[in-house]
C-alpha cells in the first residue's frame, strides 16, 4: 500500500501537506517485449490489477512485479492499471490523537493497438478520486469532537474515497466507449475482464440509444436486454455514460448513452444476449469458460469464409496470407483447408486467389471416392509422362490415348499401368495441360487436369478439343503439385 503520513498541528491547523505519491502524479510506464506489454507494480501498492475491454482475445498474468497483458490478435484494446492506494492522516493534540486511513482508487488509461504482431501502446490519462477536501472534512470533524469533550481518543479506522466499483461507472466506461470501434450499427459492445490478485470478473457491455418506450399499464419500461437461455435480469447493472471524454477523463462529452453492463453467469455455457434497440434487435453470440465472456463464433455455410463474415472474398484471402505470415488469426481456420489435403498451407492461399481471379464455384465433394490418394498418384504419373512425350515431339497437340490405342502410343510399361488403371481417355488442352477422364460419358465427365507448372487454363472454364462436353467445368478443385480434379458438364 502507499502510505504517506500527514500530521495536524496541536492547535488543529487543517492545511494539508501536498502530496508527492507516484500513484498521484505519473502514470505506470508499461514495456512492450516478446509480443506483451508488462506493466509494472509499485510494490507498496495494494490491490493493483489490470481492467481490459475489446473484442479481441487476450492473456493477462500477475506476478509480484506487475501485471503482464499479451494481446492474441490484431485490433484495438483498452488496458488500464487499477490501483487501491491509502494514505494514514493524523488528527487530535498531543494528548488526544488519533488517526484514519485513506484509501482511494487511481486510475491509468492505455489504449494497445497490435497490427501485423506489432504493439503500439498509448497512455490516454488517468484519474485520481484521491480528494483533499474529504480529508479537510473529515479531521475537522473528528477535531470538533474532540475538542467538544465528545470523544477522548481514536485508535484507527477507514475512510474511503471511493469503493473499487465506482472505477467501473465513471471515467473507465466512459472512456472505453470513446476508444473502442462499435460493433454492430452505432451502437459500441464488448467484452470487459477485470483481472485482480484474486480472480476475474468478466462482463459483457453494450450500449444502446435512450429513445423513448412505451411503459406497460403499471408504468414499467419493458426490459430491452434479455437472452435465449436464461433470465439475466440479475446479471445486469444499468446506468448512463458518456460516449467519449475527448481525452480528459474528468470531463465527459455530452453525448449521453444508456449501458448495459452483464455479468457472466455462474454456470459456463452459451449466452445469446438480445439488445432492443427498437429499430431492431441485436443478437451478440457469446460463450462463458471459466467464468470469463468470449465471442462465440457462429460458422457461416459460405465456402472458404476463413473471416466469417457470411461472404467469400478479398478480405478472406488476405487473413489468410497474414495466417501464413504469423502475423494474423483464422476465424474459422475449418474453412481454410480449401485443397482437402488436412493441413494448411499455401497451396490453399495460391487455389483460393484463383477462385477469386476465375469465379469457380468451390462447393466441392471432397469426398468424391474416385478422387483419393491412389487415383491422384495415378493421374500425376501419367499426366506426367503425356506431358514429357509432347515436349520430346513424341505426341502432338492433336494425340489422344485411350485404352484400345494405348499399346501404340505409350511405352508398354505405361501401357499396361495405363490400361490397369481407373482412367479410360486423355488429351491435351494445349501444350501445358492433360486433359485425364475416369468415365466415357459424352455429356458429363470427372477426372484430372495435369499441370506442368504453368496454369495456361481459366480456371472455371476449360475448353478441351473433340469432347461433347466442351464448356464449362462446374466444378475444380486443386490437389496441389500441378494436379486438379474436375467435374464437367454440358
Amino acid at each position: 500500500m502507499k502510505h504517506k503520513l500527514i500530521a495536524m498541528t496541536a492547535a488543529f491547523l487543517l492545511s494539508l501537506t501536498p502530496l508527492t505519491a507516484h500513484a498521484l502524479t505519473e502514470p505506470i510506464v508499461p514495456s512492450v517485449a516478446d509480443g506483451s506489454v508488462h506493466f509494472p507494480r509499485d510494490l507498496n501498492a495494494a490491490d493493483f490489477g489490470l481492467i481490459v475491454s475489446s473484442n479481441q482475445e487476450c492473456t493477462v498474468t500477475h506476478a509480484e512485479n506487475g501485471c503482464t497483458f499479451t494481446p492474441e490478435e490484431d485490433g484495438r484494446y483498452v488496458v488500464s492499471t487499477s490501483e487501491y492506494c491509502e494514505e494514514i492522516v493524523n488528527f487530535g493534540t498531543s494528548e488526544i490523537s488519533g488517526h484514519f486511513h485513506y484509501f482511494y482508487p487511481v486510475l491509468t488509461n492505455y489504449t494497445v493497438g497490435v497490427e501485423d504482431g506489432e504493439i503500439t501502446v498509448t497512455e490516454q490519462g488517468m484519474k485520481s478520486w484521491f480528494s483533499e477536501e474529504q480529508i479537510d472534512v473529515e479531521v475537522q470533524k473528528m477535531n470538533e469532537a474532540i475538542s467538544a469533550g465528545e470523544t477522548e481518543a481514536v485508535a484507527c479506522y477507514s475512510v474511503y474515497a471511493a469503493q473499487p466499483d465506482d472505477v467501473m461507472h465513471g471515467a473507465y466506461f466512459s472512456f472505453v466507449n470513446g476508444q473502442l470501434p462499435t460493433v454492430q450499427g452505432d451502437y459500441d459492445s464488448y467484452i470487459t475482464n477485470v483481472y485482480t490478485e484474486y480472480g476475474t470478473d468478466s462482463y459483457f457491455c453494450v450500449n444502446y440509444c435512450s429513445a423513448d418506450i412505451q411503459q406497460d399499464m403499471n408504468g414499467n419500461e419493458p426490459q430491452r436486454v434479455t437472452a435465449e437461455e436464461q433470465d439475466i435480469s440479475s446479471l445486469l447493472t444499468h446506468f448512463w455514460t458518456s460516449r467519449t471524454c475527448d481525452g480528459d477523463l474528468t470531463t465527459p462529452s455530452p453525448d449521453i448513452m444508456e449501458f448495459t453492463r452483464i455479468a457472466a453467469p455462474e454456470a459456463d455455457g452459451d449466452l445469446t444476449v438480445l439488445v432492443d434497440n427498437l429499430d431492431a434487435v441485436y443478437t451478440y453470440p457469446l460463450t462463458v469458460e471459466n467464468g470469463i465472456f468470449h465471442h462465440r463464433i457462429v460458422i457461416s455455410e459460405v465456402p472458404a469464409d476463413v473471416n466469417n463474415d457470411g461472404t467469400f472474398s478479398v478480405a478472406d484471402a488476405v487473413m489468410l496470407q497474414k495466417w501464413l505470415l504469423c502475423k494474423g488469426k483464422l476465424t474459422c481456420p475449418q474453412k481454410a483447408d480449401l485443397t482437402g489435403e488436412g493441413i494448411v498451407n499455401a497451396f490453399d492461399l495460391a487455389l483460393m486467389k484463383n477462385i477469386l481471379l476465375y469465379g469457380i464455384r468451390i462447393d466441392f465433394d471432397w469426398d468424391s471416392p474416385e478422387n483419393d490418394a491412389e487415383n491422384q498418384a495415378a493421374a500425376k504419373r501419367i499426366g506426367d509422362y503425356a506431358l514429357a512425350e509432347l515436349k520430346s515431339g513424341n505426341y502432338t497437340l492433336d494425340t489422344e490415348v485411350s485404352h484400345y490405342n494405348a499399346s501404340d502410343l505409350m511405352s508398354a510399361e505405361m501401357a499396361e499401368f495405363y490400361r490397369n488403371s481407373d482412367f479410360y481417355h486423355f488429351s491435351f488442352v494445349d501444350e501445358h495441360t492433360v486433359h485425364l477422364r475416369m468415365n466415357k460419358g459424352l455429356l458429363d465427365a470427372y477426372g484430372y487436369l495435369i499441370t506442368d507448372g504453368a496454369v495456361s487454363f481459366e480456371m472455371g472454364r476449360v475448353t478441351v478439343p473433340d469432347e461433347g462436353y466442351d464448356g464449362d467445368f462446374v466444378q475444380i478443385e486443386w490437389i496441389g503439385e500441378d494436379l486438379y480434379y474436375f467435374t464437367a458438364g454440358t
